[in-house]
Protein backbone atom coordinates (compact mmCIF):
# COMPACT_ATOMS: atom_id res chain seq x y z
CA UNK A 1 0.00 0.00 0.00
CA UNK A 2 3.12 2.58 0.95
CA UNK A 3 4.35 1.86 -2.90
CA UNK A 4 1.15 2.76 -4.27
CA UNK A 5 1.04 5.69 -2.48
CA UNK A 6 4.35 6.65 -3.26
CA UNK A 7 3.54 5.94 -6.80
CA UNK A 8 0.36 7.91 -6.65
CA UNK A 9 2.46 11.05 -5.53
CA UNK A 10 4.65 10.99 -7.87
CA UNK A 11 2.29 10.53 -10.54
CA UNK A 12 0.86 13.78 -9.08
CA UNK A 13 4.00 15.48 -9.08
CA UNK A 14 4.73 14.92 -12.27
CA UNK A 15 1.24 15.85 -13.65
CA UNK A 16 1.61 19.14 -12.13
CA UNK A 17 4.85 19.59 -13.41
CA UNK A 18 2.99 19.26 -16.75
CA UNK A 19 0.54 21.81 -16.19
CA UNK A 20 2.30 24.21 -15.39
CA UNK A 21 4.90 24.11 -18.51
CA UNK A 22 1.59 23.94 -20.57
CA UNK A 23 0.62 26.82 -19.52
CA UNK A 24 3.96 28.60 -21.75
CA UNK A 25 3.62 25.91 -24.47
CA UNK A 26 0.46 26.62 -26.04
CA UNK A 27 0.49 26.92 -29.25
CA UNK A 28 -0.80 30.10 -30.34
CA UNK A 29 -0.51 31.53 -33.86
CA UNK A 30 1.04 35.05 -34.35
CA UNK A 31 -0.96 37.87 -35.92
CA UNK A 32 1.43 40.02 -38.36
CA UNK A 33 0.76 43.95 -38.19
CA UNK A 34 0.98 45.02 -41.38
CA UNK A 35 -0.66 48.44 -41.56
CA UNK A 36 1.81 51.16 -41.34
CA UNK A 37 2.01 54.84 -42.23
CA UNK A 38 5.12 57.07 -41.71
CA UNK A 39 3.96 60.07 -39.89
CA UNK A 40 5.96 63.43 -38.97
CA UNK A 41 5.83 65.60 -35.54
CA UNK A 42 6.48 68.74 -34.29
CA UNK A 43 8.96 69.62 -31.35
CA UNK A 44 6.55 71.73 -28.96
CA UNK A 45 9.05 73.14 -26.66
CA UNK A 46 13.11 72.71 -26.35
CA UNK A 47 14.01 73.22 -22.90
CA UNK A 48 17.05 73.69 -21.60
CA UNK A 49 17.64 71.88 -18.33
CA UNK A 50 21.20 72.35 -17.14
CA UNK A 51 22.19 74.82 -14.27
CA UNK A 52 25.55 75.51 -13.26
CA UNK A 53 27.11 72.03 -14.78
CA UNK A 54 24.85 70.25 -13.20
CA UNK A 55 24.05 66.92 -15.13
CA UNK A 56 20.78 65.51 -14.84
CA UNK A 57 18.73 62.27 -16.08
CA UNK A 58 14.70 63.08 -16.24
CA UNK A 59 11.94 60.72 -15.54
CA UNK A 60 8.77 62.29 -15.62
CA UNK A 61 5.51 60.89 -13.95
CA UNK A 62 1.67 62.12 -14.20
CA UNK A 63 2.39 63.50 -10.64
CA UNK A 64 4.76 66.40 -12.19
CA UNK A 65 2.89 69.98 -13.49
CA UNK A 66 4.02 70.91 -16.67
CA UNK A 67 7.40 72.86 -15.79
CA UNK A 68 8.61 70.72 -13.47
CA UNK A 69 10.93 67.16 -13.40
CA UNK A 70 12.39 64.24 -11.32
CA UNK A 71 15.42 64.86 -11.68
CA UNK A 72 18.64 62.94 -10.94
CA UNK A 73 22.00 64.54 -10.48
CA UNK A 74 25.32 62.45 -11.81
CA UNK A 75 27.10 61.25 -10.51
CA UNK A 76 26.30 62.40 -7.12
CA UNK A 77 23.65 60.65 -7.57
CA UNK A 78 20.97 63.28 -6.03
CA UNK A 79 17.44 63.19 -6.86
CA UNK A 80 14.91 66.23 -6.55
CA UNK A 81 12.00 67.87 -8.13
CA UNK A 82 13.50 70.45 -10.66
CA UNK A 83 11.74 73.37 -13.02
CA UNK A 84 12.74 73.59 -16.50
CA UNK A 85 15.56 76.13 -16.18
CA UNK A 86 17.15 73.08 -13.88
CA UNK A 87 16.63 74.73 -10.74
CA UNK A 88 16.19 72.81 -7.72
CA UNK A 89 12.62 73.02 -6.11
CA UNK A 90 12.30 70.07 -3.62
CA UNK A 91 15.38 67.80 -2.86
CA UNK A 92 14.02 64.15 -2.02
CA UNK A 93 17.44 61.78 -1.17
CA UNK A 94 20.85 63.63 -1.31
CA UNK A 95 24.06 61.59 -1.35
CA UNK A 96 24.95 60.83 2.72
CA UNK A 97 21.72 60.51 3.70
CA UNK A 98 22.56 57.03 4.91
CA UNK A 99 19.54 54.83 4.20
CA UNK A 100 17.63 56.86 1.96
CA UNK A 101 20.67 57.78 -0.54
CA UNK A 102 21.11 55.64 -3.58
CA UNK A 103 24.37 53.87 -4.79
CA UNK A 104 22.92 52.80 -8.09
CA UNK A 105 21.86 54.43 -11.79
CA UNK A 106 18.05 55.85 -11.39
CA UNK A 107 15.53 53.92 -13.24
CA UNK A 108 12.31 54.88 -12.64
CA UNK A 109 9.37 56.04 -10.25
CA UNK A 110 5.83 55.30 -10.06
CA UNK A 111 3.11 56.52 -8.25
CA UNK A 112 0.80 54.62 -6.59
CA UNK A 113 -2.24 54.88 -4.22
CA UNK A 114 -0.74 58.26 -2.91
CA UNK A 115 2.93 57.40 -2.81
CA UNK A 116 5.87 57.23 -4.85
CA UNK A 117 8.04 54.06 -5.58
CA UNK A 118 11.65 54.64 -7.09
CA UNK A 119 13.33 51.50 -8.71
CA UNK A 120 17.06 52.50 -8.81
CA UNK A 121 19.64 49.54 -10.34
CA UNK A 122 22.77 48.25 -10.58
CA UNK A 123 24.90 46.28 -7.67
CA UNK A 124 22.65 48.34 -5.05
CA UNK A 125 19.30 47.31 -6.82
CA UNK A 126 16.50 48.95 -4.75
CA UNK A 127 12.76 49.90 -4.29
CA UNK A 128 12.48 53.33 -2.16
CA UNK A 129 9.00 54.43 -1.07
CA UNK A 130 8.32 57.97 -0.48
CA UNK A 131 4.98 59.66 0.95
CA UNK A 132 2.99 62.30 -0.54
CA UNK A 133 5.00 64.86 0.33
CA UNK A 134 8.30 62.84 -0.74
CA UNK A 135 9.08 62.29 2.89
CA UNK A 136 11.00 58.97 3.19
CA UNK A 137 9.49 56.38 4.30
CA UNK A 138 11.62 52.74 3.44
CA UNK A 139 14.15 51.37 1.16
CA UNK A 140 13.92 48.02 -0.04
CA UNK A 141 17.13 46.12 -0.76
CA UNK A 142 15.95 43.77 -3.95
CA UNK A 143 19.59 42.28 -4.74
CA UNK A 144 19.71 40.41 -0.86
CA UNK A 145 16.08 39.68 -1.00
CA UNK A 146 15.58 37.90 -4.40
CA UNK A 147 18.09 35.61 -4.15
CA UNK A 148 20.72 34.07 -6.78
CA UNK A 149 17.96 33.32 -9.88
CA UNK A 150 16.98 37.22 -9.66
CA UNK A 151 19.34 39.91 -11.39
CA UNK A 152 18.93 43.65 -12.30
CA UNK A 153 19.28 43.91 -15.79
CA UNK A 154 20.30 47.39 -18.08
CA UNK A 155 17.15 47.85 -20.13
CA UNK A 156 14.31 47.54 -17.31
CA UNK A 157 11.06 47.94 -17.15
CA UNK A 158 8.93 48.63 -14.09
CA UNK A 159 5.02 48.40 -12.67
CA UNK A 160 3.06 48.21 -9.96
CA UNK A 161 -0.49 47.11 -9.70
CA UNK A 162 -2.99 46.60 -7.53
CA UNK A 163 -3.13 42.62 -5.83
CA UNK A 164 -5.08 41.44 -3.69
CA UNK A 165 -6.20 41.78 0.00
CA UNK A 166 -5.20 45.45 -0.13
CA UNK A 167 -1.33 44.12 -1.42
CA UNK A 168 0.71 46.26 -4.23
CA UNK A 169 1.86 44.12 -6.84
CA UNK A 170 5.71 45.07 -8.50
CA UNK A 171 6.75 43.87 -11.73
CA UNK A 172 10.29 44.39 -12.30
CA UNK A 173 12.45 42.83 -15.53
CA UNK A 174 14.72 39.98 -14.32
CA UNK A 175 17.97 37.84 -15.33
CA UNK A 176 19.69 35.22 -13.57
CA UNK A 177 22.99 35.98 -11.96
CA UNK A 178 24.24 32.33 -11.39
CA UNK A 179 24.99 31.57 -15.71
CA UNK A 180 26.81 34.78 -17.67
CA UNK A 181 23.92 35.66 -20.63
CA UNK A 182 25.80 34.89 -23.41
CA UNK A 183 25.49 31.08 -22.36
CA UNK A 184 23.15 28.44 -23.46
CA UNK A 185 22.49 27.30 -20.21
CA UNK A 186 21.40 31.13 -19.21
CA UNK A 187 18.58 30.75 -21.85
CA UNK A 188 17.59 27.71 -20.56
CA UNK A 189 17.56 28.31 -16.72
CA UNK A 190 16.59 32.31 -16.76
CA UNK A 191 13.33 34.02 -16.04
CA UNK A 192 12.70 37.72 -17.72
CA UNK A 193 10.42 38.83 -15.20
CA UNK A 194 10.20 38.96 -11.52
CA UNK A 195 6.93 39.80 -9.55
CA UNK A 196 6.37 40.05 -5.74
CA UNK A 197 3.79 41.47 -3.40
CA UNK A 198 3.98 44.43 -1.10
CA UNK A 199 1.79 43.91 1.65
CA UNK A 200 0.13 46.91 4.12
CA UNK A 201 3.62 46.59 6.44
CA UNK A 202 5.86 47.00 2.83
CA UNK A 203 6.72 43.67 3.49
CA UNK A 204 7.37 41.32 0.32
CA UNK A 205 4.95 38.45 -0.18
CA UNK A 206 4.29 36.21 -2.73
CA UNK A 207 7.75 36.50 -4.64
CA UNK A 208 7.57 34.68 -8.42
CA UNK A 209 9.73 33.91 -11.49
CA UNK A 210 8.04 33.96 -14.85
CA UNK A 211 8.60 34.37 -18.32
CA UNK A 212 11.05 31.99 -18.73
CA UNK A 213 13.10 32.48 -21.96
CA UNK A 214 13.49 29.22 -23.19
CA UNK A 215 9.59 29.08 -23.14
CA UNK A 216 9.83 31.95 -26.14
CA UNK A 217 9.97 30.24 -29.57
CA UNK A 218 13.09 32.20 -30.80
CA UNK A 219 14.93 31.19 -28.11
CA UNK A 220 14.55 27.73 -28.70
CA UNK A 221 15.12 27.84 -32.09
CA UNK A 222 18.40 29.93 -31.50
CA UNK A 223 19.62 27.18 -29.12
CA UNK A 224 19.19 24.38 -31.79
CA UNK A 225 21.59 25.98 -34.27
CA UNK A 226 24.01 27.61 -31.65
CA UNK A 227 23.16 31.35 -33.45
CA UNK A 228 22.23 34.55 -31.62
CA UNK A 229 21.06 37.93 -32.86
CA UNK A 230 21.16 39.89 -30.30
CA UNK A 231 23.80 41.06 -27.32
CA UNK A 232 21.89 40.85 -23.54
CA UNK A 233 18.55 39.25 -23.70
CA UNK A 234 16.30 42.04 -21.88
CA UNK A 235 12.92 41.06 -21.55
CA UNK A 236 10.60 44.69 -21.88
CA UNK A 237 6.71 44.95 -20.61
CA UNK A 238 4.37 47.52 -20.00
CA UNK A 239 0.86 47.03 -18.26
CA UNK A 240 -2.48 47.89 -18.02
CA UNK A 241 -5.65 46.45 -15.48
CA UNK A 242 -5.21 42.86 -16.96
CA UNK A 243 -3.01 42.89 -19.49
CA UNK A 244 0.65 42.25 -19.80
CA UNK A 245 2.66 43.33 -23.04
CA UNK A 246 5.66 41.73 -23.50
CA UNK A 247 8.52 42.86 -26.05
CA UNK A 248 11.51 41.05 -25.74
CA UNK A 249 14.89 42.06 -27.66
CA UNK A 250 15.78 39.29 -29.10
CA UNK A 251 12.70 39.09 -31.57
CA UNK A 252 10.10 41.36 -33.61
CA UNK A 253 7.11 40.17 -31.88
CA UNK A 254 5.17 41.72 -28.90
CA UNK A 255 3.40 39.00 -26.51
CA UNK A 256 0.25 39.32 -24.66
CA UNK A 257 -0.44 37.76 -21.72
CA UNK A 258 -2.89 38.02 -18.44
CA UNK A 259 -1.38 39.46 -15.57
CA UNK A 260 -2.44 37.82 -13.04
CA UNK A 261 -1.89 34.26 -14.45
CA UNK A 262 0.07 34.89 -17.06
CA UNK A 263 -1.39 33.09 -19.50
CA UNK A 264 -0.30 33.97 -23.08
CA UNK A 265 -3.14 35.28 -25.02
CA UNK A 266 -2.08 36.81 -28.53
CA UNK A 267 1.14 37.30 -29.89
CA UNK A 268 1.89 40.36 -32.92
CA UNK A 269 4.73 40.36 -35.12
CA UNK A 270 5.73 44.02 -36.05
CA UNK A 271 6.83 44.67 -38.85
CA UNK A 272 10.48 46.29 -39.50
CA UNK A 273 11.93 49.00 -41.31
CA UNK A 274 13.79 47.96 -44.56
CA UNK A 275 17.03 47.22 -44.79
CA UNK A 276 17.02 46.27 -40.68
CA UNK A 277 17.03 42.34 -41.09
CA UNK A 278 18.98 40.88 -38.29
CA UNK A 279 22.40 39.14 -40.35
CA UNK A 280 24.84 38.85 -37.70
CA UNK A 281 25.14 36.26 -35.39
CA UNK A 282 27.29 35.04 -32.62
CA UNK A 283 26.95 31.67 -31.12
CA UNK A 284 26.20 30.64 -27.63
CA UNK A 285 28.86 29.83 -25.13
CA UNK A 286 31.43 32.60 -26.78
CA UNK A 287 32.72 35.09 -23.97
CA UNK A 288 33.73 38.07 -25.84
CA UNK A 289 36.91 39.40 -24.30
CA UNK A 290 37.40 43.29 -24.73
CA UNK A 291 40.75 43.31 -26.23
CA UNK A 292 40.32 40.44 -28.48
CA UNK A 293 36.67 40.31 -29.45
CA UNK A 294 36.09 43.97 -29.68
CA UNK A 295 34.35 43.88 -33.19
CA UNK A 296 32.56 41.13 -32.85
CA UNK A 297 30.91 43.24 -29.32
CA UNK A 298 30.34 45.73 -32.07
CA UNK A 299 28.76 44.24 -34.72
CA UNK A 300 26.38 42.47 -32.63
CA UNK A 301 25.07 45.35 -30.89
CA UNK A 302 25.04 48.06 -33.76
CA UNK A 303 23.85 45.74 -36.92
CA UNK A 304 20.73 44.55 -35.50
CA UNK A 305 17.96 45.95 -34.66
CA UNK A 306 18.26 47.33 -30.73
CA UNK A 307 14.91 47.92 -28.83
CA UNK A 308 15.28 49.82 -25.71
CA UNK A 309 12.18 51.16 -24.47
CA UNK A 310 8.52 50.11 -24.42
CA UNK A 311 5.55 51.99 -22.51
CA UNK A 312 1.73 51.98 -22.42
CA UNK A 313 -0.33 54.79 -22.55
CA UNK A 314 -4.11 55.18 -23.39
CA UNK A 315 -4.60 51.99 -25.33
CA UNK A 316 -1.23 52.42 -27.11
CA UNK A 317 1.79 50.86 -27.05
CA UNK A 318 5.44 52.94 -27.91
CA UNK A 319 8.52 51.28 -28.92
CA UNK A 320 11.42 52.80 -29.04
CA UNK A 321 14.26 51.09 -31.25
CA UNK A 322 17.61 52.17 -32.77
CA UNK A 323 18.21 51.32 -36.40
CA UNK A 324 20.75 49.10 -37.59
CA UNK A 325 24.41 50.67 -38.97
CA UNK A 326 25.29 49.26 -42.05
CA UNK A 327 28.41 46.95 -41.46
CA UNK A 328 30.38 49.28 -43.57
CA UNK A 329 29.60 52.35 -41.67
CA UNK A 330 31.18 50.77 -37.76
CA UNK A 331 34.82 52.45 -37.57
CA UNK A 332 37.54 50.31 -37.42
CA UNK A 333 38.36 51.27 -33.78
CA UNK A 334 35.99 49.92 -31.56
CA UNK A 335 36.78 52.95 -29.02
CA UNK A 336 35.37 55.27 -31.97
CA UNK A 337 31.64 54.03 -31.32
CA UNK A 338 31.13 56.65 -29.53
CA UNK A 339 30.72 58.71 -32.58
CA UNK A 340 28.74 56.55 -34.62
CA UNK A 341 25.50 58.48 -35.49
CA UNK A 342 22.43 56.62 -34.17
CA UNK A 343 18.83 56.89 -35.87
CA UNK A 344 15.89 55.70 -33.83
CA UNK A 345 12.35 55.00 -34.52
CA UNK A 346 9.57 55.35 -32.28
CA UNK A 347 6.47 52.64 -32.92
CA UNK A 348 2.83 54.07 -31.89
CA UNK A 349 0.41 50.53 -31.39
CA UNK A 350 -3.40 51.70 -31.88
CA UNK A 351 -4.58 48.72 -29.37
CA UNK A 352 -8.02 48.76 -31.10
CA UNK A 353 -7.12 48.84 -34.54
CA UNK A 354 -3.87 47.22 -34.47
CA UNK A 355 -2.49 50.23 -36.64
CA UNK A 356 1.10 51.32 -36.44
CA UNK A 357 2.17 54.83 -36.83
CA UNK A 358 5.97 54.96 -37.46
CA UNK A 359 8.54 58.40 -36.21
CA UNK A 360 11.77 58.16 -36.98
CA UNK A 361 14.40 60.94 -35.21
CA UNK A 362 18.09 61.44 -36.02
CA UNK A 363 20.97 61.18 -33.77
CA UNK A 364 20.21 64.95 -32.39
CA UNK A 365 17.74 62.68 -30.28
CA UNK A 366 18.80 60.58 -27.24
CA UNK A 367 16.80 57.13 -27.72
CA UNK A 368 17.69 56.36 -24.26
CA UNK A 369 15.83 59.59 -22.63
CA UNK A 370 12.47 58.88 -23.94
CA UNK A 371 9.63 59.97 -21.54
CA UNK A 372 5.56 60.25 -22.16
CA UNK A 373 4.09 62.99 -20.89
CA UNK A 374 0.35 63.08 -22.12
CA UNK A 375 -0.19 65.15 -24.83
CA UNK A 376 3.27 64.87 -25.22
CA UNK A 377 6.42 62.84 -25.53
CA UNK A 378 9.72 63.81 -24.46
CA UNK A 379 13.29 63.24 -25.88
CA UNK A 380 16.61 64.56 -24.50
CA UNK A 381 19.42 65.12 -26.42
CA UNK A 382 22.30 63.39 -27.24
CA UNK A 383 25.17 64.36 -24.85
CA UNK A 384 27.77 63.56 -27.39
CA UNK A 385 26.35 66.25 -30.18
CA UNK A 386 25.79 69.16 -27.67
CA UNK A 387 27.35 70.83 -24.52
CA UNK A 388 24.44 71.40 -22.99
CA UNK A 389 21.68 68.82 -22.28
CA UNK A 390 18.03 69.49 -23.62
CA UNK A 391 14.89 68.24 -23.22
CA UNK A 392 12.75 68.08 -26.22
CA UNK A 393 8.14 68.23 -26.10
CA UNK A 394 7.39 66.27 -29.12
CA UNK A 395 3.86 66.31 -30.32
CA UNK A 396 3.17 63.34 -32.79
CA UNK A 397 1.06 64.10 -35.56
Amino acid sequence: MRKNHIIVFTFLIELCLAICSCRQKVNIPSTKITTLSHESFEVHDSLKVYNDSISFEYFVTDRWPQNQLLGFQLPILNLSVIDTLGNIRQEISRAGLKEQQFRAQFIDAKWFNGRMYVLAQGNYFSLSIYDKDLKFIKKIHLSDIMGDNYAPVKTCSFAILKGSNGNIRVFVSSGDKRYNFYTSKYYKKAYGLMTFELDSQDQIVNTSNELRLRDFQTIENALSTNRRNWNTPNVMFACNDTLLYVKPVFDNNIYVYNNTTFNLLKIFTLPIPANSESNYTLPFDLELKYNSDTQAQVKIQYTNIKYVDFKYSKGSLYLMFILPVPLKSLPKNPNDVGSLKLNSTIYKINLADKRIKSYTFNSKYNPYSFYLKEPYLLLGSDSELTDSPYLYSIKLN
